[in-house]
């Protein structure tokens, strides 16, 4: 299980509510980056670097899971010792043939590298929107720009053509009637 929370860069957690224990996995602590041997979890520890901004969101899925005892996911941003990291949490309730009240397993998966690609991803698309609106933009004023012209050299063919029709030898009237 730690080989596989390494290679999927992500941890496991379980709260027993008889006890109110929190447990981390070795991957859990790598990505809160703490020490194992000195920090005892809780789960002000669990949120104590997350985003101002997603801290209504974490309360949410707290009282989802510790009150409500339902299953619930969350996405959050933190910052850890000037790293800035994007996690998605994951929870499940066991309450069911358990020696305590209830149990409650989960998962953090640091998908700070998904969301880096997706940013880029909407950056690019953004670019690509601009850069195909430009490219209409200058199609439809190259195209305005050249009617005008062409209709002039249409106009004027028009007027040879019947000024000196009979005057014109066969290739001159082929000229002309080439410009329409």
């Amino acid at each position: 299980l730690k080989e596989a929370e390494t290679l999927a860069n992500m941890g496991s957690w379980k709260w027993d509510a008889s006890n109110q224990a929190l447990v981390w996995s070795d991957g859990l602590y790598k990505i809160l980056n703490k020490d194992p041997e000195s920090f005892t979890p809780t789960w002000d520890s669990f949120f104590e670097n997350v985003y101002s901004e997603d801290k209504p969101a974490v309360d949410e899925f707290l009282q989802q899971i510790t009150v409500d005892h339902q299953s619930a996911t969350l996405e959050y941003r933190i910052e850890t010792n000037g790293v800035f990291r994007y996690l998605s949490l994951t929870s499940k309730p066991r309450a069911e043939g358990l020696k305590s009240q209830l149990d409650i397993l989960g998962t953090v998966i640091d998908i700070t590298d998904q969301k880096m690609y997706e940013m880029q991803l909407e950056q690019y698309s953004a670019e690509l929107k601009r850069s195909n609106e430009d490219l209409e933009q200058f199609a439809y004023v190259a195209s305005h720009d050249l009617q005008e012209p062409l209709r002039k050299i249409r106009a004027f063919g028009d007027r040879l053509m019947n000024r000196y029709k009979g005057e014109l030898d066969a290739p001159g009237e082929d000229y002309i009637k080439g410009m329409e």
